[in-house]
């Protein structure tokens, strides 16, 4: 029994009969295929490169602003903290009895560190604008865009409690 390509029935060779296939048409449809295969792999290989390449000039963008970003901070933070060291914040709350209530962190150097994360943040929201990574660009923003209101409460409760301990020890 066999299949004749030309012919779409199946027909029983009588005996001594040669039955001739040609393989040609097989070999164009594996030639196809696999022209296919190799032809959507190139493809997605050349989209990936290009997708880099694409993504190249964001990420240089995005490490230079963290870089700037990074010294910009580095030196807004310093500034605050020589600046609240100028007015002896330090020694004006070791006078009181504050002292107990913060321990032996320094006020200055907290809130220079704290003003130096708070810019670093903004040129980190910046950077990650400059990649452009869609929804987890979006995540990203909104992590971080809740950073200052997170630290800006943190403040508000330290505040809060050295104002409290400053009460009871003067009432």
């Amino acid at each position: 029994v066999g299949v004749h390509p030309s012919v779409s029935c199946v027909f029983i060779p009588s005996p001594g009969q040669t039955i001739k296939y040609s393989l040609s048409p097989l070999m164009g449809m594996a030639e196809m295929f696999f022209q296919g295969v190799v032809d959507a792999v190139f493809t997605r290989l050349f989209s990936l490169v290009e997708n880099f390449f694409n993504l190249v000039p964001g990420l240089v963008a995005a490490f230079i602003v963290l870089f700037v970003g990074f010294f910009i901070a580095k030196a807004i933070g310093l500034i605050l903290t020589r600046v609240l060291y100028f007015f002896h914040l330090d020694k004006k709350i070791r006078r009181t009895d504050l002292r107990d209530t913060i321990g032996p962190m320094s006020l200055a150097q907290f809130i220079g560190k704290l003003g130096q994360w708070i810019v670093f943040t903004l040129f980190f929201v910046e950077a990650i604008n400059f990649l452009q990574w869609g929804v987890f660009s979006t995540l990203i923003l909104g992590i971080t865009g809740a950073v200052p209101a997170l630290i800006l409460g943190l403040l508000i409760v330290v505040f809060g409690l050295i104002m409290l301990d400053f009460i009871t020890h003067k009432v």
